[in-house]
């Protein structure tokens, strides 16, 4: 497994910090401090324990899993087309059209 480079537990310490306070009986306060880490990851552990088991104490990555705000492909798709109209009228001299004074559009 690839350790996180800023990660405070490996996969042993995961366990070690959830046993002290599943088996143990400690309080997670302790259980964090023991372990080095703050109460509020030791929380995060022992939750995804408890919602996942023994997979939920490896390390995942942190990149997100979708990107919401990705351009949707129709509009893509329109764009790649304006972008290879501009092409043209840039290649027979019409490229800059729209910037002169008094231009309007040929169509």
């Amino acid at each position: 497994m690839k350790l996180h480079a800023n990660a405070g537990l490996s996969l042993k310490g995961h366990r070690l910090l959830v046993d002290r306070v599943l088996v143990d009986r400690r309080l997670v306060a302790e259980a964090a401090g023991a372990a080095g880490v703050s109460e509020r990851t030791a929380c995060k552990w022992l939750a995804r324990f408890g919602g996942e088991g023994e997979q939920g104490l490896l390390d995942r990555s942190c990149a997100p899993t979708g990107t919401p705000s990705r351009t949707p492909e129709g509009r893509v798709q329109v764009i790649a087309a304006f972008s290879t109209v501009s092409g043209i009228l840039t290649k027979i001299g019409m490229g800059k059209l729209g910037r002169k004074a008094g231009a309007c559009c040929p169509l």
